[in-house]
């Protein structure tokens, strides 16, 4: 029971750095006095780096698991975000 209570509290946390990270994204793109914005920027980065530890913790324990794609449609999905990116120039 007790794994269970940890993975939802540890999940919670996930879910509210990624929420934290758009909202300092957000306050970035706004921003309108540059050193407001580097020290957002300063706080995303490091909201990200714990994001990334509790992501690697959760797929660790297997609370987060993740299936590997075929190499086939990786290369369709970049080929894919590449026709996109040029139809936009």
């Amino acid at each position: 029971m007790q794994n269970y209570k940890d993975e939802y509290k540890v999940n919670d946390v996930l879910l509210s750095l990624k929420a934290l990270l758009n909202e300092y994204t957000t306050c970035i793109m706004e921003c309108s006095h540059q050193p407001l914005a580097n020290t957002w920027m300063h706080l995303q980065t490091e909201t990200y780096q714990a994001q990334r530890e509790i992501f690697q913790l959760m797929h660790a324990r297997g609370w987060y698991p993740l299936t590997p794609e075929c190499p086939d449609k990786i290369k369709q999905t970049i080929q894919d975000h590449q026709n996109k990116a040029i139809e936009l120039k």
